[in-house]
This record gives structure tokens, sequence and C-alpha cells, in this order.
């Protein structure tokens, strides 16, 4: 059995916005109220896995920090890498068996 891998990143923020953008999550103000959203930062993410369409099976992982810019991710070619500035991004990779 061969596996083969389609894998697209597709960025939720545009970088030329939120790259001159800098969010205080230690301050934050709704309404006149204040929050500290800062033990928020930092990366999460959650993967969801569809077998609903065999032979393939199909992972998309979003990842959010709603404090600091994403870092490059490894495990992502270059070319497929969300811009730089970007807080939020989707990941989708579809494995497909051949017999």
């Amino acid at each position: 059995m061969r596996t083969t891998t389609l894998s697209v990143t597709v960025p939720l923020l545009l970088s030329t916005l939120t790259s001159a953008l800098t969010l205080d999550c230690s301050h934050i103000r709704v309404d006149k109220k204040r929050f500290n959203l800062e033990k928020l930062g930092g990366p999460h993410s959650i993967t969801v896995v569809d077998k609903s369409r065999p032979p393939s099976i199909h992972n998309t992982t979003y990842t959010v920090d709603i404090c600091h810019q994403l870092d490059r991710d490894k495990n992502i070619p270059k070319a497929e890498q969300c811009p730089r500035g970007t807080y939020g991004m989707i990941n989708s990779q579809q494995q497909r068996s051949s017999y």
C-alpha cells in the first residue's frame, strides 16, 4: 500500500494587515471592561480526521495564537507556509492509499 500526501496551507489573517498591528493580550478593553488574556497566548491546535471518503483520509489542523504571530512550522514545506504576521492558519492534508 502506497500513501501520497497533498498538503495545502491557507492563512486566516493576512500579514499585510496584521504586521502593522500588535495585540497586547494583557490589556484588552471592551465596553470599558478590562481583560487579561495573556494566559491564553501561545499556539493552540486541533486536528480533525475525516475518513468518510475512502480510500482517502483528510486531516485538517487549525492553529491559532491570539496573542502572538505564529512561528513557521518546520513540518510544512516553505512554499506552503502562511505569510509572516499570521495569527491563525489551516493546514489540510489528503492521504490516499493506492493498491
